[in-house]
């Protein structure tokens, strides 16, 4: 046990502690909420490459430790357990929250690799992958996504079967430059296209090789030389048959026109 005095000294030791801390706890949480304030008022100013405020924590350890240099009590030690406050942190990634996700396959391919391929290869992915009915709902939601950024385009009209192109093939062509033009004027990022549906999504980028592709032109090439050998072999067969034909048939002359000599060679003798 403590003397009075002893124990007296020991709690004001352990108020004016408490105080301290509350102090700077006080302290710490103002200088946090001015910042976040601030941070918030930047993102709200429309500034689209504003950081995003985030919070996390770090441990401050304060101890209230007695004269003789050791904890007294165990609510001392209590109070000397590590605090968590909260610090403001700077992140750099944007909020999504104003990003609407619209799920269609050969939106999602054109968006990623438009910038990453030319416009040919792209469009050649585009009608040599998806379908006419694909393609033609793809334009659709796309023109009814951004009805009001692209009212005065002209390549939002709808495309009719010629003799000349496809409607597909145009339409396809419309949605790149729908989307070229979207980009141009900062409209695009307000929609994010996603796939759900991977078995329509092609296995490859519009400038990298398609495997199935070379292996479907070594199959037709491998079929075009075996009826090209086929074909070469009737020729030859054919042309053997006319050579021995022609050999036959002069043999035959010679046989008949040596015959002939024979005859007249006797029919002379015969009249001398």
């Amino acid at each position: 046990m403590l003397c009075p005095s002893c124990d007296t000294e020991r709690r004001r030791l352990f108020d004016e502690a408490c105080k301290a801390k509350a102090d700077r706890n006080a302290s710490t949480r103002s200088r946090i909420s001015s910042k976040s304030s601030a941070s918030s008022a930047a993102v709200k100013d429309g500034d689209d490459n504003a950081p995003l405020t985030t919070t996390c924590c770090v441990i401050t350890a304060t101890s209230s430790v007695a004269h003789d240099g050791s904890a007294s009590t165990a609510h001392d030690r209590i109070a000397a357990q590590p605090q968590l406050q909260p610090v403001s942190a700077i992140s750099d990634m944007g909020s999504s929250d104003d990003v609407i996700t619209e799920v269609n396959e050969l939106l999602s391919y054109v968006q990623f690799y438009r910038d990453r391929s030319s416009v040919e290869a792209l469009h050649k992915i585009l009608i040599g992958f998806f379908h006419a009915m694909e393609i033609t709902e793809a334009k659709r939601l796309l023109i009814e996504r951004f009805m009001d950024e692209i009212a005065d385009c002209p390549l939002k009209t709808v495309r009719r079967q010629s003799s000349v192109r496809s409607a597909h093939d145009a339409e396809a062509e419309d949605i790149i430059r729908i989307m070229e033009l979207l980009d141009n004027q900062d409209d695009l990022k307000k929609v994010r296209f996603a796939a759900t549906n991977l078995d329509r999504l092609p296995k490859y980028g519009p400038e990298e090789i398609n495997v199935c592709s070379v292996m479907d032109k070594q199959v037709c090439s491998e079929n075009k030389v075996d009826a090209l050998s086929k074909h070469m072999n009737d020729i030859q067969g054919s042309d053997i048959s006319v050579i021995a034909a022609t050999r036959h048939d002069e043999q035959f002359a010679v046989m008949t026109q040596r015959f002939k000599n024979s005859l007249t060679c006797l029919l002379l003798h015969v009249l001398k």
